[in-house]
């Protein structure tokens, strides 16, 4: 499915900020919700799998890239970011 028909040498009419504007309303709490499983995995009593330090603190800098491109989006998951970040703050008290 393309978002978008537009012929050779015709402008296209969606720009690719749009578009991950687009996606990014409709998915950004599941995004956060995934990295938020990665980087709490082994605090959570009831997960099966622990996910080693590199790959959470890749975790953590992906959030904060998608903080930045998601721009205005990440309006919706500003309690679960800030959640996230005040719980990954005491855990290292």
């Amino acid at each position: 499915m393309l978002l978008f028909d537009a012929k050779p040498g015709q402008r296209k009419t969606a720009s690719k900020t749009k578009s991950l504007d687009g996606f990014l309303e409709h998915h950004i709490l599941g995004i956060v919700s995934y990295f938020t499983d990665i980087i709490e995995s082994p605090l959570a009593q009831l997960k099966a799998i622990a996910h080693p330090l590199p790959e959470r603190k890749r975790s953590i800098l992906a959030l904060g890239e998608l903080v930045r491109l998601a721009r205005d989006n990440v309006n919706r998951a500003l309690p679960q970011v800030s959640f996230l970040t005040l719980s990954e703050f005491l855990h290292s008290l």
